[in-house]
């Protein structure tokens, strides 16, 4: 799944302000963690997003993890705490869905 198709979902399922460029950033922070916590490369080996064409590296179903992030953090930026807090909680429960995944298919 690209970049660019994950922020158009999220720009469809809740209107908001964000630039694309904001976006990005926090599917940066997504790719960052999932990759120096689940498959412990270094942050140097991490190929950066910079673009909206950008292939990321979570495979569906997991790729919902992007959608909750970006939601969520739109929420804090928003000023709205309680939506923050319930969707945080729900993409901390994707990434260990994934990382249970990820063990359970080696």
């Amino acid at each position: 799944m690209k970049a660019g198709q994950i922020i158009s979902l999220v720009d469809e399922l809740k209107e908001n302000d964000i630039n694309d460029e904001a976006k990005l950033f926090w599917l940066n922070e997504v790719e960052g963690r999932v990759n120096t916590e689940i498959f412990k490369r270094n942050p140097g080996e991490i190929r950066e997003l910079v673009s909206l064409d950008d292939e990321l590296s979570i495979p569906m179903p997991y790729s919902r993890m992007y959608v909750l992030y970006l939601h969520a953090m739109i929420a804090f930026w928003e000023g709205n705490y309680d939506a923050y807090f319930t969707v945080i909680s729900e993409f901390e429960k994707t990434v260990s869905e994934y990382s249970r995944y990820l063990i359970n298919a080696r």
